[in-house]
């Protein structure tokens, strides 16, 4: 069969698009980026709850079984730029007969949560390296932990190794939220006692412990559908939509946004900036996009209802099936603005009570409590076994950095089903910035799982996770119900790439 990747016309339509999407979703800071080689760039961050005057790394490369990247005698390794320009200065040294790199910063102070340094590795694995690094803070005030935990990844961003509300494994260490020592500091994991409630600007969130009741505000939860107005077939379009003028936000959180493509074929890319309040968009089709059509729906979460004209949208991008440019940019509009009150739903045994409008949360002992939250939050405690496993497929292996990846799973001996159907199967990608496209055939109990990205990623890393419902309580999947095929993989110019992928069970509770 035509390989999903060479379809692309030597990726020539998708790394254009691609630009598109980098331009949006920023990525890089000026601590470098993927150089195109074959070296695996990671980043060292921490997540503690007060700042450090010192801190010292230990990494057992040995251990881990990593292989650093050396210049003559010294490491490949950098201090972040932002603490440089803080004042910070860094030593990277190899003792213990060079088998661990010690890390120093001194000369300033670190933040709670920061990326500290990066360093560059011909061979490492980001699990194993986790559990060979400790982090040593001299605390600059009380409350602080001496010991952080580590974040390692191929993201800057220290809380990338885990998001601690999504109820997914992100950084594939088999730990699922709250449960992570990445979340330890976290306001959603911290000591809750009975109730712990965290407000932003805009949502609340609420973990939920035995006899709890809880009051929200009323809120609602509304339907962005987007459409190109303008009489044009286009290849790839790109717009940012900014929403400050709400008391709202897109529900989910940077590539994880809950926007979903209407364009059959079509890939979609999404990178919601909540600092920014800015939503990056994008789609690319290889048949193109007739317009007038509808192009995307998005959900988002407010507390007073919106208008359309409270959304500013702004078209970056757009080009044909052949990548040439079209002038002037297609409109792009919010077509239709459709909210309703947010639901909540309190189980006992066999009694439910919803309450519409957000209005009051109940957990009673002894029974299993589903809550939707001002944000798109749900918090769920359910007693005893569960039928609902988070699937996460990781790339194990390449032979060179990857560009395009796809895979099918044949789950015809595993008890149970993917959630959804078609395009609409329960799954997100795992690279950031990249073009995910997923597609479940229940018929032929067949799923596929198609990955671009503009800058090759390299294993080990997660590439997506799914969401599976077992049959009962009882029958429990195991990775291997879940049989892989690698139907392409090829680098960031098309050549063949030899690749390893497998998955990993994890129950969600």
């Amino acid at each position: 069969m035509t390989g999903f990747c060479r379809r692309f016309g030597s990726f020539a339509m998708v790394l254009a698009f691609g630009a598109m999407l980098l331009s949006c979703s920023g990525s890089g800071d000026g601590d470098g980026g993927g150089g195109g080689d074959d070296r695996v760039r990671l980043f060292f961050g921490i997540n503690n709850d007060g700042g450090c005057k010192s801190l010292v790394f230990d990494v057992d490369v040995a251990d881990a079984q990593a292989v650093i990247e050396r210049n003559g005698n010294a490491v490949d390794c950098t201090l972040n730029a932002a603490l440089t320009n803080d004042g910070c200065d860094a030593t990277f040294t190899l003792i213990n007969n060079n088998d661990t790199l010690r890390v120093s910063i001194t000369g300033c102070t670190i933040p709670a949560v920061t990326n500290v340094f990066l360093c560059d590795f011909v061979d490492a694995d980001i699990s194993e390296l986790t559990d060979q690094t400790v982090a040593t803070c001299s605390c600059k005030n009380n409350g602080c932990d001496t010991t952080p935990p580590v974040c390692i990844s191929e993201v800057q961003d220290p809380g990338s190794c885990e998001d601690c509300d999504n109820h997914i494994d992100d950084d594939g260490n088999d730990l699922i939220d709250c449960a992570d020592p990445n979340c330890e500091h976290s306001p959603l994991c911290g000591n809750v006692g009975e109730t712990s409630t965290t407000t932003s600007s805009t949502f609340i969130d609420v973990i939920t412990s035995s006899t709890t009741t809880t009051t929200l505000e009323p809120t609602e939860t509304c339907t962005l559908t987007y459409r190109m107005t303008t009489d044009v077939t286009a290849g790839g379009l790109s717009w940012e939509t900014d929403y400050a003028g709400t008391d709202g936000g897109f529900r989910g959180k940077g590539s994880a946004v809950k926007c979903d493509s209407i364009v059959p074929g079509a890939l979609a890319a999404f990178s919601d900036n909540d600092h920014a309040r800015v939503l990056s968009s994008g789609l690319v089709s290889l048949s193109g996009i007739d317009g007038p059509a509808d192009l995307v729906e998005c959900k988002f979460d407010v507390v007073t209802e919106p208008l359309i004209s409270d959304f500013d949208i702004t078209v970056t991008e757009a080009t044909d099936v052949d990548v040439n440019p079209i002038r002037p940019f297609p409109a792009i509009i919010i077509k239709s603005l459709d909210c309703v009150p947010v639901t909540t739903t309190t189980t006992e045994g066999n009694t439910t009570t919803t309450i519409d409008g957000g209005g009051t949360t109940t957990t009673i002992p002894g029974g299993g409590t589903t809550t939707t939250i001002p944000g798109g939050t749900t918090t769920t405690t359910l007693p005893g076994p569960t039928d609902t496993y988070s699937i996460t497929f990781r790339l194990n292996s390449a032979s060179a950095p990857v560009g395009a990846l796809q895979f099918s799973v044949n789950y015809a001996g595993a008890p149970g089903e993917f959630e959804g159907t078609g395009g609409d199967v329960t799954c997100t990608g795992g690279i950031e910035g990249a073009l995910f496209a997923p597609n479940d055939i229940d018929a032929s109990r067949k799923l596929s799982l198609g990955i671009i990205a503009l800058d090759a990623f390299s294993a080990p890393v997660n590439v997506a996770t799914c969401k599976f419902v077992a049959n009962d309580e009882i029958d429990v999947p195991t990775p291997a119900d879940f049989i892989i095929t690698i139907d392409d993989a090829t680098d960031a110019d098309g050549a063949d790439v030899t690749v390893g992928v497998g998955a990993v069970v994890t129950p969600v509770h």
